[in-house]
């Protein structure tokens, strides 16, 4: 973020000082790790102030998985995998079937990559189930239930 005053007339004062890199200069980099109000004031040497201030909104990672694969050996969208954002740690990811059978975990930080098999053969296309366990960015543990469509 940028101003561009005359700073030989005006005095320049960013907060909060503690996530602001320079609170007194005319160009900052600011690093909130949770929704911010930033305040700006300038004083002119004239003792005329200017205030303004603006809200940070900064989001929690999520987890975005997708609904749907099709593990039929084409190249594309052949495995079940998602990104796991770095603030986010991996418990756990069990899928079930639809008569309750685990039939894919991960136990850990093991990336989640479900190939569509099962017992070294390939389920049916399908709709299963899964739970994800995971500890967010603020260390809570979260559990996450889904499905997942399997279309072959």
């Amino acid at each position: 973020i940028g101003i561009n005053p005359d700073t030989s007339n005006w005095q320049i004062n960013w907060s909060p000082k503690e996530i602001i890199d320079c609170p007194n200069c005319q160009n900052i980099s600011i690093s909130p790790e949770e929704t911010t109000v930033i305040k700006l004031s300038m004083t002119h040497s004239s003792g005329c102030t200017y205030n303004r201030e603006f809200t940070l909104y900064v989001q929690e990672p999520e987890l975005e998985i997708p609904n749907i694969f099709t593990p039929n050996g084409d190249g594309i969208n052949d495995n079940w995998k998602f990104r796991v954002p770095k603030e986010i740690k991996l418990i756990s990811c069990t899928v079930f079937d639809r008569w309750g059978e685990k039939i894919y975990q991960t136990k850990g930080n093991t990336p989640i990559n479900w190939d569509g098999k099962y017992k070294a053969g390939s389920v049916l296309s399908g709709v299963y189930v899964y739970i994800i366990e995971y500890v967010d960015g603020k260390g809570e543990k979260r559990v996450l239930a889904g499905d997942v469509t399997v279309v072959r």
